[in-house]
């Protein structure tokens, strides 16, 4: 099955191989970008106060590793969602290893467990995000200082190849990850004329509250059955 990827180009990169490993072939045509946003980094006198830093994603390692503000906090434990940021961590030689996550709900949990009240700690965040994990820890009694430092970008038109191809009829499917992504498709595909187009895939969503972001195109939503990609995956 021929199957868009709309993920910016790193997440997309790796969807790609898992969707080949189980007999697909993939059409990588990124819908967003991520950009630093060149975020004002804590002052010297919380350089030490800090008890960890979280990040749940990887991307924030693509603002900061190379911004050498941040270089003070990578002394500190690393608090992660999953386990790429983790091994990306260990790869650039920064940061402690401290607590992974499956995602942000568990994160939070041992972060409470394993964390003494009134801890402190410095979260490196995408601007679009649910503010779930912040909103669980400061109710638990720690401190959470946040800094967004990078951002998804949405592009300004659908991609060459995945119009040549929905106009062709080449497309079988398409991968919806969030609702934000979603609703980004269906803006640019609305955009380009090819609501009739899209409306033939069949269009994969993580979840229910990713589906909702496709309202603007007349099609019927297939969800994962657990919001994973291998669910995803399965379902084609």
């Amino acid at each position: 099955m021929r199957v868009l990827v709309t993920r910016p180009q790193w997440d997309a990169e790796g969807t790609a191989t898992r969707l080949v490993q189980a007999g697909h072939e993939p059409i990588i045509a990124p819908l967003m970008g991520i950009v630093a946003t060149g975020a004002d980094v804590p002052g010297a006198d919380y350089t030490n106060t800090y008890d960890g830093v979280i990040v749940t994603s990887v991307h924030a390692f693509d603002a900061v590793i190379p911004d050498a503000r941040f270089a003070v906090f990578f002394d500190r434990p690393l608090h992660s969602v999953g386990t790429r940021s983790r091994d990306m961590a260990h790869r650039a030689n920064i940061f402690e290893d401290g607590l992974t996550g499956r995602d942000a709900a568990e994160l939070a949990t041992l972060l409470l467990r394993e964390l003494k009240r009134g801890a402190r700690l410095l979260y490196l965040a995408g601007r679009d995000r649910k503010p779930d994990l912040e909103l669980a820890l400061s109710a638990g009694g720690l401190q959470v200082d946040t800094v967004v430092v990078y951002e998804a970008r949405a592009v300004e038109a659908l991609p060459k190849t995945a119009v040549t191809l929905l106009q062709s009829g080449m497309l079988d499917a398409v991968l919806h990850y969030s609702r934000r992504s979603a609703s980004i498709f269906a803006d640019l595909v609305v955009d380009a004329g090819l609501e009739e187009r899209a409306a033939r895939l069949r269009n994969i969503c993580i979840s229910s509250d990713c589906a909702t972001g496709l309202a603007r195109l007349n099609v019927t939503a297939e969800i994962a059955d657990v919001p994973t990609e291998a669910a995803m995956i399965e379902l084609l």
